[in-house]
């Protein structure tokens, strides 16, 4: 009786074992052969969230002025890259900006004088670190760009002939402004156009009709700059010492 219930056992080990090797299939741990080490390897790894936090340095700003843009990530260990956006589209020269370790916190930092005269959405995007830190994008941060100051100086030169020369200088942050349109009037009177130089320097020689025109309103004249997109308009006046 022991025999043949020992056949039986053999075999039906032997029927099991046969087809796990047939299959190729490893029979899997169980009972006292499962390790804790092969379920702790099974666990997924989650990588910890960010949080990218973006501010300017001020706003509004003028145009060609520029603005820095700071996004601070936590936490990191400083790896990764931060792209900043307007609009969703990057900003030239702050793609892929660096983290770098500053009063207690990893940052990167964004400086730029291209944006245009309007309303800007800035945002900042942290890449992450695979299995370490999640990506994360700031809340957007409005930039308000103004069109650049201008400042605008009248002249009038006296000529030969009983005429005039009018000039108008104009400049933004002390720096002249080239190819903007100069309007000059006396009173009610149109004088002329004159498109300013690269010393931001227009001028009219004015014809004898016009001059007498300058006369009649006592020398006094107005150079008039309309603006444009990235500038605001200016006017100055004039007046010239007219002898008898």
């Amino acid at each position: 009786m022991h025999k043949s219930v020992h056949r039986v056992f053999g075999r039906a080990r032997a029927i099991v074992l046969g087809a796990a090797l047939l299959s190729g299939i490893a029979l899997p741990a169980t009972g006292l052969w499962a390790g804790s080490a092969s379920a702790a390897s099974a666990a997924p790894t989650i990588a910890v969230p960010t949080s990218t936090i973006l501010s300017t340095s001020h706003s509004p700003t003028f145009y060609h002025q520029p603005v820095t843009f700071t996004a601070v990530v936590t936490p990191t260990n400083g790896l990764g890259t931060v792209v900043f956006r307007n609009g969703g589209v990057a900003i030239p020269g702050c793609i892929f900006q660096p983290l770098h370790f500053f009063f207690g916190h990893y940052r990167a930092t964004c400086t730029t004088s291209s944006l245009l005269p309007g309303v800007h959405l800035i945002t900042a995007a942290y890449s992450g670190v695979v299995l370490l830190y999640s990506p994360s994008v700031s809340l957007p941060r409005v930039q308000i760009v103004l069109r650049d100051p201008t400042h605008l100086r009248a002249n009038i030169f006296f000529n030969y002939h009983q005429t005039f020369t009018v000039t108008g200088r104009l400049d933004s942050f002390f720096t002249p402004v080239g190819g903007q349109p100069l309007i000059f009037r006396t009173g009610h009177t149109f004088l002329c156009v004159a498109f300013t130089n690269s010393h931001g320097i227009g001028a009219c020689l004015l014809s004898y009709a016009k001059s007498v025109a300058i006369r009649q309103n006592a020398g006094r004249f107005t150079v008039i700059f309309p603006g444009s997109f990235i500038y605001q308009p200016s006017i100055a006046f004039g007046q010239g010492i007219i002898h008898p």
